[in-house]
């Protein structure tokens, strides 16, 4: 199932930055009880979310709910997902100008990424940096 969700480091940033947390998985993570360092993590369901006591929760969206936060089109720019015959996957904002090879971009992914909810979300929280998500 991880496969499917965001990364626990990046499901941390997003919970910073604002996005809802409201999601179908989490990731819960373990803290020892007298040390009160982290553990380990699990990936739970929403259902058992409420039943898992104080351990922090972070919201791990998988590709479709990030995609519902994302703007189809900012300003003229369109999202754009690209995946590689390597398996590595980008995600940004461009417009073609006058021919193909003319493209303008207005947030380009960073680097590439192998799991497509991690490049929407750091596509998200560019956006959010960026003042164009609120």
């Amino acid at each position: 199932m991880k496969e499917f969700c965001v990364d626990l480091e990046i499901a941390k940033e997003l919970k910073k930055e604002g996005f809802p947390q409201e999601t179908y998985f989490y990731h819960q993570i373990n803290i020892h009880p007298t040390t009160e360092e982290e553990i380990y993590f699990n990936l739970i369901h929403t259902k058992y979310k409420e039943n898992r006591g104080l351990s922090p929760i972070y919201s791990a969206p998988i590709s479709d709910e990030i995609l519902k936060e994302l703007p189809n089109e900012i300003n003229g720019y369109i999202l754009e997902i690209i995946r590689y015959e390597d398996g590595t996957i980008e995600a940004d904002y461009a417009r073609s100008l006058w021919r193909e090879e003319d493209v303008e971009y207005l947030i380009k992914s960073k680097k590439l990424f192998y799991k497509l909810p991690n490049c929407l979300a750091e596509l998200w929280l560019d956006l959010k940096k960026e003042g164009y998500i609120k």
